[in-house]
């Protein structure tokens, strides 16, 4: 045995090394994409939402989507984006957050099921290797999701 790996045959090996990366992506999401963003930094989660959550509102009560109430930053994004927010403006702050988070972990998922059925015909483990490394340990993801970016 050498390092962390036992010596096997070519495609043994492959096999490992992909079934290593696949559940190291997973233990990586899990960890910076659903537990720290969940435990750790729920407080900060968000912000983008936030601005399109006022934004909805004020598209609701017939104000100027564009006129922000004082501590939120301005709402940049083109007025057809404020549609889609209009569900989570009937939420409390706090429960609009954990609805975004879930409409965001969705999304991830969708995209790493994509990624994995784009690639699955050349071999299962090697497309579920390849969309962890694509998906799960993309730290600009994390980055997107920790502040609630409406682009994801």
């Amino acid at each position: 045995m050498t390092g962390l790996m036992p010596r096997v045959p070519g495609r043994d090996r492959r096999t490992a090394v992909y079934a290593a990366i696949a559940a190291a992506g997973t233990g990586f999401y899990l960890y910076y994409g659903v537990y720290k963003i969940l435990f750790r930094a729920f407080d900060i989660f968000g912000g983008d939402l936030a601005i399109c959550r006022a934004a909805a509102s004020n598209f609701l009560n017939g104000i100027s989507i564009y006129l922000m109430p004082s501590g939120k930053d301005l709402y940049v994004y083109a007025p057809p984006i404020t549609l889609f927010f209009l569900p989570f403006a009937g939420f409390s702050e706090a429960t609009a957050r954990l609805l975004w988070f879930i409409v965001c972990q969705g999304l991830v998922a969708a995209g790493f099921w994509k990624i994995y059925k784009c690639g699955s015909h050349q071999g299962k483990l090697l497309s579920a290797a390849a969309a962890a490394a694509a998906v799960m340990f993309s730290m600009p993801l994390h980055g997107m999701l920790l502040i609630g970016d409406m682009s994801i």
